[in-house]
C-alpha cells in the first residue's frame, strides 16, 4: 500500500494558486467605514494577500521538511481546515453580496440607500468577526511550530 501522507506544503501552495486565480478574475471593492475614515479595498488585493499568506505557509512547511522538523499533523490539519473554511466563507459572502447589488442599470425610483447601508454594515460585521477568528486560528500554526522546534531541540540534546 502506498504512503498517502498529506503534504501540507503542497496543499497550501495549491490553495494559494486558487486564491491568486480568483484574485485575477474578481472585480469590485470592499467598502469599510471606520469612524470618520472610509476604506475602499479591491477584492483583487484581498485575494492576492490571501494567496501570499497561503504561499507563505506552504513555503514554511516545505522548509521545515527540508530541515527534518515535523509539525504536529493534527494541529496542521486543524489550522489548514479552519483557515480555508473561514476564508472561503468570507470570500463567498463578499462576492455574493457584490453580485446581488451589482446591476446593469440603475433604477432610482426604487432605490433605498438605507437598506443598502444596513446590509453592508451587517456584512462587514460578519466578515470582520470571521476574520478575527481566522487571525486567532493562525496561533494554532505558531503553537504547532513552537512545539516542533522544541521537540527538535530536545532530541538534539
Amino acid at each position: 500500500m502506498k504512503n498517502t501522507k498529506l503534504r501540507f506544503g503542497v496543499v497550501h501552495t495549491f490553495v494559494g494558486v486558487l486564491f491568486l486565480l480568483v484574485g485575477f478574475l474578481s472585480d469590485g471593492t470592499l467598502d469599510l467605514a471606520n469612524h470618520d475614515t472610509y476604506y475602499v479595498i479591491a477584492y483583487q488585493h484581498i485575494f492576492w494577500m490571501l494567496a501570499l499568506l497561503f504561499f507563505g505557509f506552504g513555503l514554511t512547511h516545505w522548509l521545515l521538511e527540508q530541515v527534518k522538523i515535523h509539525l504536529n499533523r493534527t494541529l496542521s490539519f486543524v489550522h489548514f481546515m479552519l483557515s480555508f473554511v473561514l476564508i472561503s466563507v468570507v470570500s463567498f459572502l463578499l462576492l455574493s453580496y457584490k453580485n446581488k447589488t451589482q446591476s446593469t442599470y440603475s433604477d432610482y425610483s426604487v432605490y433605498n440607500e438605507f437598506d443598502k447601508i444596513d446590509t453592508q454594515e451587517q456584512l462587514n460585521f460578519v466578515a470582520a468577526g470571521l476574520l478575527v477568528v481566522f487571525l486567532i486560528t493562525q496561533f494554532v500554526f505558531l503553537v504547532s511550530l513552537l512545539v516542533a522546534i522544541f521537540k527538535k531541540i530536545k532530541s538534539l540534546t
